[in-house]
C-alpha cells in the first residue's frame, strides 16, 4: 500500500508503475482528489533500454553472488550473505523486468510474494513454504549486519548447499522467463514506433 504523497513523489521510473496502479486498482482510504497532484500525463514513456539494463545488472550480480556462495573459502556467515544477495537481486531483476518497479522493502518473503505476483512460481521450484522451515528462512533472510558482529557460522553446511540449490534451481527458472520478458518489450517498443 503507497499513501497518496508517495505517489506524488515516486521517481519517473516508478510512476509507471503508479500510473498502472491509480488506472486499474482502487483507493483502501481516502478521496480521488488526493491524487490529483500525481499527473498521469507527466508519466514518462516506459524506458526500455533502462529496463533492459536494470533487469541484466540485477541478474548478472545474482550469477556471480551464487557463484561466490560454492567457493569453500566463503562457508559460513560470507556464504549465508551471497547466497541472499543473489536471492535478492535475482528478485529485484524480475520484478523490474515485469513490473517496471523497484520496491523500496527488500524482505525476501515480500520480494518472493512480488515475484509470484509477476509469474508463478512452482513449488517444486521455489516454495514460499521455505520461508517457514527454519534454517533455510534464516539464510533467506539473513541481514548483512550479521557480518559486522558474528565470528562464527550460523549454519551447517548442508544448510547453506541447500539454499544455494534452491536459489540456483529458481534462477535457471526464471532466467528464460525474464528473458522473453525483456524480449517482448523490445518487440512491443519497436512496433510502437513504426506506428
Amino acid at each position: 500500500l503507497y499513501m497518496p504523497k508517495q505517489l506524488i513523489a515516486a521517481s519517473n521510473h516508478n510512476k509507471y508503475f503508479f500510473s498502472k496502479i491509480l488506472q486499474s486498482g482502487g483507493l483502501v482510504e481516502g478521496s480521488p482528489f488526493e491524487l490529483a497532484p500525481l499527473q498521469l500525463s507527466q508519466v514518462p514513456e516506459l524506458d526500455i533500454k533502462g529496463i533492459t539494463n536494470y533487469t541484466q545488472d540485477r541478474i548478472a550480480i545474482a550469477k556471480h553472488c551464487l557463484n561466490l556462495g560454492t567457493q569453500e573459502e566463503n562457508a559460513g556467515i560470507l556464504s549465508a550473505h551471497v547466497i541472499r544477495l543473489s536471492f535478492e537481486q535475482l528478485c529485484l531483476g524480475t520484478i523490474y523486468a515485469f513490473l517496471h518497479y523497484r520496491p523500496q522493502h527488500h524482505h525476501s518473503l515480500y520480494l518472493f510474494k512480488l515475484v509470484q505476483f509477476c509469474h508463478d512460481i512452482p513449488p517444486n521450484i521455489f516454495s514460499e513454504q521455505l520461508f517457514e522451515q527454519s534454517p533455510l528462512k534464516n539464510i533467506f533472510c539473513f541481514h548483512h549486519t550479521e557480518l559486522r558482529y558474528r565470528s562464527s557460522s550460523l549454519f551447517s553446511v548442508t544448510d547453506l548447499n541447500m539454499a544455494h540449490s534452491y536459489c540456483q534451481c529458481l534462477l535457471d527458472y526464471l532466467l528464460p522467463i525474464v528473458n522473453h520478458q525483456l524480449q517482448t518489450l523490445k518487440t512491443a517498443s519497436h512496433e510502437n514506433e513504426k506506428t
